[in-house]
This record gives structure tokens, sequence and C-alpha cells, in this order.
């Protein structure tokens, strides 16, 4: 008797990497590879938030892409952290989009919950109309009218597809873009 495949992987003739045996469910410190247009990219899941609204895991953005895939979690995990996002990147681990490359030890710095901003937008101009800052603790955050330096550079609050993470990677985009005078969008489009 033969083996029994999905619709989609009979449809595209691959089995995904659950189908492989491919680990594919995330533990914390797991380092995921993922290619964009540039190279191949790495994150690593530092945090899973399940309180309030429960946004899931936080993965670091590690900086550096590579032409080739790396193995060396060591030079991988030495890189400094471009920033953090929360993002559920299962539905690609499944797909075999990426890949668990290993598991590390997670950052000092990222053993706690970061703080976070978000803008309020004008729904017909874009512009930002005022922030918050969230700490994680409580639904709710601090409003303020304007950022300090400091929390320019804090995360945004909101959960991306890994899509949008390589896409982020593919323009140089950094959370302090969105503070920008005239940025409409957490692509940092005007």
């Amino acid at each position: 008797m033969g083996k029994k495949t999905s619709k989609a992987a009979s449809k595209s003739g691959r089995a995904s990497a659950s189908q492989q045996g491919v680990r594919t469910r995330l533990k914390l410190g797991d380092v995921i590879e993922f290619k964009t247009s540039k190279g191949f990219a790495y994150a690593q899941y530092v945090f899973k938030h399940t309180k309030a609204q429960g946004y899931g895991e936080l993965l670091r953005i590690i900086e550096g892409l590579s032409a080739i895939p790396t193995s060396d979690l060591d030079l991988i995990c030495s890189r400094r952290t471009l920033y953090v996002c929360f993002c559920r990147p299962q539905p690609e681990l499944k797909s075999g989009k990426c890949k668990i490359v290993g598991n590390a030890a997670i950052p000092s710095e990222l053993g706690k919950l970061p703080k976070f901003k978000w803008a309020f937008r004008n729904i017909i101009s874009g512009r930002v109309i005022r922030w918050e800052i969230w700490d994680g603790k409580t639904r709710k955050g601090r409003p303020v009218t304007k950022l300090n330096i400091q929390a320019k550079q804090y995360p945004l609050l909101e959960i991306v597809t890994l899509e949008d993470v390589i896409h982020r990677l593919d323009t140089d985009w950094k959370p302090e873009d969105e503070c920008l005078a005239g940025a409409t969008s957490v692509f940092g489009q005007s």
C-alpha cells in the first residue's frame, strides 16, 4: 500500500515540511532561515506573549543576509538584532518556505518583553494623530503626542506575516521609519 499524500502535496508534486518529518513547531531559542530577494535571512524565536491580547511569537530579526545558507549558529546569533516583531511563521514552516536550522541561547536583553509603539492614524490622510506606548502588561497603552528618540526605536505593536518580514528586509525597513514625517503605512510608504 502506498503512502497517503495531502491534496496540497499531490497538486505540487512535493510533500510539505511536516510530511517530510521536519520539525515545524517552534521552541524558544529556535533559529529559522528564509530566503529574501537579497539572500538568506535568519530570525530567532525569543518570547511567547500570552497575556491580554495574546500576540504570540516574538521573533528577533537578525542583521545580515547570506548569499548561501549557513549552518554556523554561533555566527548567526552573534549578529546584531535589527528589530523584533510578533510573527506567526508556522504556515511557512509547514509549507517549507522557511525552516528551523537550530536552537541557540536567547540574548539576555531579549529575556523580557520590550516596549512597543503603535500609531492612531487619520483614516483619510493616514497621518499619525497620536502614538501609544505598550509594555505588554496590560491591554492598554500609554498615549503620547510625540515620541522621544528612544521610543522611536521601539518595535511596532502588530502581528506580521513572514512575507512582511521579507519585504521589510528587502527594502531595508526599520521601526523608526514609521516615525518619519509623511509615513502613512507600516511599510514606510507615503
